[in-house]
């Protein structure tokens, strides 16, 4: 087995016990870095990552991620973002998410104005108040107009820089979306009945 496939199948397979499946941004990532600096990545930035994630909560981690994506132009990772958003808030509340992840074009490339007007407005209609206000903060440190000020700034600014890289990976790469980046897709139930909700709110 090769430096890369050997690279390759061991970060898949963490990532298949986090989240159910090997995402396709490990394989482009791995050719895009080379195998070495793409493990050295992962090793130095998964371990932060998850306790981001255990410290800020999964929503607001995604939320970075999504607005990370958008500013790349990447559908690829605003989907698997948005999807586990959607996935999330109907385990915790029992209904669907206002923003559907398989309609994300128009969200794409959008100014920061307009990106943040958009963002509140989901946000609010979810009824994820508090999310709001840190959606201004995420915005702010995403576009530089503002540096961290404290520990959990900084968090955000390390998940942006990591949701950045990928971005520009996947768009390099051509990645089409695959799943939700969250352990909450390993939950075949919810996941089945977000879909038969979902489609039936389209008839």
């Amino acid at each position: 087995m090769t430096g890369k496939r050997l690279v390759v199948t061991v970060v898949s397979f963490m990532c298949g016990l986090m989240w159910g499946f090997p995402p396709r941004i490990i394989a482009l990532a791995v050719d895009h870095m080379g195998p070495t600096r793409a493990l050295v990545w992962f090793a130095t930035n998964m371990p932060r990552y998850l306790v981001t994630t255990a410290v800020l909560g999964p929503v607001r981690v995604h939320l970075a991620c999504v607005v990370a994506a958008l500013r790349n132009g990447c559908a690829y990772c605003a989907y698997a973002n948005v999807y586990a958003l959607e996935l999330i808030y109907f385990r915790e509340r029992g209904r669907l998410f206002p923003w559907d992840a398989a309609a994300l074009d128009s969200w794409l490339h959008l100014d920061p104005r307009t990106m943040r007007q958009r963002l509140h407005g989901v946000l609010v209609e979810a009824g994820l108040h508090n999310e709001a206000m840190w959606a201004d903060r995420i915005l702010a440190l995403a576009d530089g107009s503002q540096q961290p000020v404290d520990a959990a700034e900084a968090r955000l600014a390390h998940i942006l820089g990591m949701a950045t890289t990928m971005s520009q990976i996947a768009v390099a790469g051509g990645a089409v979306p695959d799943q939700a980046h969250d352990p909450v897709n390993k939950n075949a139930e919810i996941k089945s009945q977000h879909a038969a909700l979902r489609a039936a709110s389209s008839i």
